[in-house]
């Protein structure tokens, strides 16, 4: 009776440590930005571009496997930036993003 008190009591510690815990997260968030997740149609293809509230347009390069954009998704950005297009839009490479709602 007593082995299945102690397991109980390490299985609710470690179960509560687990949740409690908190990782460090591995990014750099110097530069950040705000806005809406829209999508472009050209005749090569769909592009997602980032649109902040003052207008302002960001192209994203992902590199990472765990970075997800969604069209029409409210995100707030970590990046940094790498180049411009063409165009002169500024071309920025994701380090993390969070969805708003």
């Amino acid at each position: 009776m007593l082995k299945l008190i102690y397991a109980s009591a390490m299985i609710l510690f470690s179960s509560a440590a687990f949740l409690f815990s908190k990782e460090k997260e591995d990014f750099n968030c110097n530069l950040s930005i705000t806005g809406e997740v829209k999508e472009l149609k050209d005749e090569t293809g769909f592009y997602l571009y980032i649109e902040t509230a003052d207008k302002k347009v960001y192209y994203p390069y992902i590199d990472k496997e765990d970075v997800v954009l969604a069209s029409g998704a409210k995100v707030r950005v970590c990046f940094e930036k790498t180049n411009s297009l063409s165009h002169g839009q500024p071309l920025i490479k994701i380090n993390h993003i969070s969805y708003l709602p």
